[in-house]
């Protein structure tokens, strides 16, 4: 192990991965299609009544508190509806995983936000320049593709 304790390596140190920002309305294909771009593996998940200006954006929504997390395992497990098991998860008869269980807020430091959910590790990392000039590309391409794009996620 790299890390030490003596070190108090801070997490701007690391290759920070973008975190998309979505409504609990968009379609997961219209998730998956962000996600198979390969520069984000992960969204924030708001409430309907929050206004987006398209179907996923980069930027955090003004002061809205996000709902939890989705990321891509989540959106394939939902589309194959099975259970995807890796080797930190274990799924009992009953098909539940261990990997999916929600934190009670009870549990979260007093800085964390109720109704945040903890997050999962499947990111891929590229430099930040590239993320986001390509993915404001992507984003761009799916807002033209999306039914979503052509108003805010969520408005009347």
């Amino acid at each position: 192990v790299k890390l030490r304790p003596e070190d108090a390596t801070p997490v701007s140190s690391l290759n920070l991965s973008l975190l998309l920002h979505t409504s609990e309305e968009t379609k997961l294909y219209d998730v998956l299609e962000v996600f198979q771009a390969g520069y984000s593996h992960m969204a924030a998940i708001y409430d309907k009544s929050v206004q987006f200006q398209g179907a996923v954006q980069l930027e955090p929504p003004g002061n809205a508190v996000a709902l939890g997390i989705l990321t891509m395992e989540d959106v394939i497990e939902e589309l194959i509806k099975s259970q995807i098991a890796d080797e930190c998860e274990v799924i009992s008869e009953s098909g539940e995983s261990s990997g999916s269980e929600a934190v009670s807020s009870d549990a979260l430091p007093a800085d964390v936000p109720a109704g945040s959910a903890t997050l999962a590790s499947s990111t891929l990392r590229l430099p930040r320049k590239k993320q986001k000039r390509g993915l404001v590309q992507v984003l761009r391409t799916v807002s033209e593709l999306s039914p979503l794009a052509h108003g805010a996620v969520g408005a009347p």
